[in-house]
């Protein structure tokens, strides 16, 4: 009940982002609450009527469906945030990066907090806070060196430095880590690609 009287605060003030949020995580850490009709309802109301999520009214019709019965807790709050990073819209900023946050303390043992701090990039990233999604995936190095997906970080922090940073040569020695540690990465001719496009466009390297 209170997750929902705080979800309609929200709702009144006009935030339709953090509301939209805060509906979710509603149906999906308390789905047998008796306020949780109620909350669907405004949920299904808000994406009928705002702009913003018309192109993702399908898919979050298909949430509100779909079953969440059986989960943990953490498998719930995991969904969520899957759910919340995938709409990639600059407005969830601050209340995804909150949750994926949260979801590091509620369940500090649990094998996924890779998940959320990549997910944390994401939001960085879709509300074009470049720095701060770049800063992040550093940290990604640091605390999780040898993860599987340490090889698209790389390329993405390359493309990051070359197409928005406006720091080519950085780029380009991300993408050349990458295509030296990882030879196997189906990414690897989309960097050498751009590596050559820098060379062309920025250094004038035509060799």
């Amino acid at each position: 009940r209170a997750q929902y009287m705080h979800d309609s605060v929200y709702n009144k003030k006009g935030k339709e982002h953090e509301a939209l949020a805060t509906y979710l995580k509603m149906i999906y850490l308390y789905p047998s609450s008796a306020a949780i009709k109620a909350n669907v309802d405004d949920l299904r109301r808000l994406i009928a009527n705002e702009r913003s999520y018309r192109d993702s009214q399908p898919f979050l019709l298909e949430v509100i469906e779909e079953s969440k019965s059986g989960m943990t807790t953490a498998d719930a709050y995991h969904r969520y945030l899957e759910v919340l990073v995938s709409l990639k819209k600059s407005g969830l900023l601050e209340s995804g990066v909150r949750s994926c946050r949260e979801f590091i303390r509620r369940f500090p043992n649990d094998s996924r907090h890779a998940d959320a701090v990549l997910w944390m990039a994401d939001f960085f990233t879709y509300s074009k806070d470049y720095a701060e999604a770049n800063t992040t995936y550093q940290k990604f190095g640091r605390i999780f060196p040898n993860n599987p997906k340490m090889a698209d970080i790389r390329y993405k922090q390359g493309a990051l430095h070359y197409n928005h940073l406006r720091k080519h040569e950085k780029g380009m020695a991300y993408l050349s880590e990458m295509v030296n540690n990882y030879p196997d990465s189906p990414l690897v001719g989309d960097a050498i690609f751009m590596i050559a496009e820098i060379k062309d466009k920025k250094q004038k390297s035509f060799d």
